[in-house]
């Protein structure tokens, strides 16, 4: 086997080094066919994908599994689940995708199925699972409120991952996701789903949060836009468009509204691009 030479500089790019690390991993790995490789280069890696490399590959996801609703437990629909999977496809090397809310991980995995189809980005999953807050008289909007800081969801949440070879992809984070972002340092989330608690002041807040973290070229994706019973997009616009800089980044009136067919009024999506 033969191998390129990849010059690294202090001026190379996270792509370049990726892609310097991958041949120097799968030529590591033709030389030494040797597993103890793996641990240290998934330690130190800038891509995720080249630690799998050394052992050929990521596992394959079953996707059977993912796309099928009464296989993969949660709340959301098909048209947002096909949404999701191909930004998810289109994340480019380098860069990562971030989930606030995750519930049982039906979306997880959706979102790590878009990967895997695509640059095999990481995904990380925030959700506070049972160490989560129930605000008072949510459930009178959300009735499956009550199940979200049970530790039987985040139970649920694993299985998903583990079964469907999701995990392999998601790195889950037990955190609210004002929380979470105070830990992330990168500024390279090009791909972030909300779904986390949906009142406006929520939304606001965990999207403000993470701003400062999305790449230049990002898309946040909302969920339940549709329901009236909340003001999702009202958080986000508040989020997006409160300073110049903002509402120059983010095409907020350009954003593409999805309601549900089946049913406008529930679930629901919209994706904000930049500009």
């Amino acid at each position: 086997m033969s191998v390129d030479i990849l010059l690294v500089t202090d001026d190379s790019s996270r792509e370049d080094i990726a892609e310097a690390l991958t041949h120097l991993a799968k030529y590591a790995a033709h030389q030494l066919h040797h597993p103890d490789c793996t641990p240290w280069v998934t330690a130190h890696s800038p891509d995720r994908r080249i630690a799998h490399r050394l052992g050929g590959g990521f596992m394959t996801l079953n996707a059977e599994m993912i796309l099928d609703q009464k296989q993969s437990p949660g709340l959301i629909e098909n048209p947002c689940r096909d949404a999701l999977i191909e930004l998810a496809s289109k994340v480019s090397a380098g860069r990562t995708i971030v989930e606030l809310g995750s519930f049982k991980g039906r979306s997880t995995a959706h979102l790590a199925l878009g990967s895997s189809r695509g640059n095999a980005v990481a995904v990380h999953a925030y959700d506070p699972w049972d160490n989560g807050d129930t605000p008072a008289g949510y459930e009178t909007h959300a009735p499956s409120i009550v199940e979200y800081v049970r530790s039987e969801t985040r139970e649920a949440f694993d299985a998903h991952m583990a079964r469907t070879g999701a995990g392999e992809y998601v790195t889950a984070h037990q955190s609210t996701g004002v929380d979470g972002a105070k830990d992330y340092d990168d500024l390279d989330v090009a791909l972030l789903f909300h779904d986390a608690l949906h009142r406006k002041e929520d939304v606001r807040d965990d999207l403000k949060a993470w701003l400062p973290n999305m790449a230049d070229d990002a898309v946040i994706v909302l969920h339940d836009v549709g329901d009236p019973r909340f003001e999702v997009e009202e958080g986000a616009r508040l989020a997006l468009t409160r300073t110049k800089v903002l509402r120059e980044k983010w095409n907020w009136e350009g954003r593409e509204v999805h309601l549900w067919a089946k049913q406008p009024t529930k679930r629901g999506f919209t994706i904000v691009r930049t500009r």
